[in-house]
């Protein structure tokens, strides 16, 4: 009885993840910034010695854009943010709204209209890229990713790692088909 009540009680103060929910949330950037944690985010020497600049190019969720973006979290790390042209108006509304929060998250300064087997996906990790070199941080490392990725290692995992690299890059890709 209790469990059933209790989950009657959740369900009801539930914030559903919308766009306009995101909007409203990072309307008042202090308490966003503290209620998802990224006042509270510890970072060692290493990782500040060592910032990793993050190009996602995403088209939908913003809150899992931002779920994302707070497991990949580093205030010593840089975020350009490329979002499809194509994407809803409320989509892009809660991304810069989001962005507005985050004093190293940024949009990229060109936007594309993105389709996913084009050449123009590659356009828009470009255009983040260009924006990153233009930037003040000194990353060591880009890493691209899209709105559905989700990390698997922590950010000093993620740095132990691409230490090991010593200036090399990582790539995995598979060969295209003929067409």
């Amino acid at each position: 009885m209790e469990v059933e009540r209790a989950l009657i009680i959740k369900k009801n103060k539930t914030v559903k993840d919308t766009d306009e929910s995101l909007s409203v949330a990072t309307s008042n950037c202090p308490r966003f910034i503290k209620t998802r944690g990224y006042d509270d985010v510890c970072v060692s020497e290493e990782e500040k010695d060592f910032p990793i600049a993050y190009s996602l190019v995403v088209h939908k969720y913003a809150w899992m854009v931002e779920r994302l973006i707070k497991a990949i979290y580093s205030p010593a790390n840089i975020y350009c943010i490329h979002y499809d042209e194509k994407s809803p108006a409320s989509f892009k509304s809660a991304i810069k709204s989001l962005v507005s929060c985050l004093p190293n998250v940024f949009i990229a300064s060109k936007i594309e209209y993105v389709y996913y087997t084009s050449f123009s996906r590659v356009q828009a990790d470009l255009n983040c890229l260009s924006d990153l070199l233009r930037s003040e941080v000194k990353w060591k490392y880009i890493i691209n990713l899209c709105g559905q990725d989700f990390p698997l290692r922590t950010n000093i995992e993620l740095v132990s790692e691409l230490k090991k690299l010593n200036g090399t890059n990582m790539l995995e890709t598979i060969r295209p088909n003929k067409y």
